[in-house]
């Protein structure tokens, strides 16, 4: 029952990270940026705020349409939450990483899959920090949006 709510859990960093879209747009600039390196961004300046203005609401409305399905099918048909949980992050990250090469034009799906890394799990790492301490509200939000955890 772990891994259910381990699933759960990185859907509700998924689902924090990417949904509050104006936010996000810096977010992904740095992202990108971070998966760049040293060099210089190769676009310029006004194309490359574009692009990450609409990856970051693609990727908001991508959360969204999960929030969306992970209702219907969990509580809506009634399907286990956990397997549920686990179907829709499989298909969300290569979906994802398949919108973020091509928004950013990159090279092979590699280079989307790292920055989709690096746009979510380093402040999805900052989110379970602080809700480790105590402070729960960004997340409190995405998770009162899923199905309760699984109980074993």
């Amino acid at each position: 029952m772990e891994i259910f709510n381990f699933f759960r859990w990185v859907l509700v960093i998924t689902i924090t990270t990417t949904l509050f879209w104006p936010l996000t747009v810096p977010l992904a600039a740095l992202a990108y940026k971070v998966r760049n390196g040293p060099a210089p961004v190769p676009l310029e300046t006004g194309p490359f705020w574009t692009r990450c203005t609409f990856a970051a609401l693609g990727l908001a409305l991508m959360a969204l349409v999960l929030v969306g399905l992970d209702r219907l099918f969990a509580v809506g048909m009634e399907f286990p939450p956990g397997m549920i949980h686990i179907a829709l992050f499989m298909a969300y990250v290569p979906l994802a990483t398949w919108f973020l090469t091509w928004i950013f034009a990159l090279e092979d799906l590699g280079q989307g899959f790292s920055l989709l890394m690096i746009y979510i799990f380093l402040p999805g790492l900052l989110l379970g920090a602080l809700n480790l301490l105590g402070f729960t509200l960004p997340l409190s939000v995405a998770e009162g949006w899923l199905p309760p955890k699984v109980s074993p």
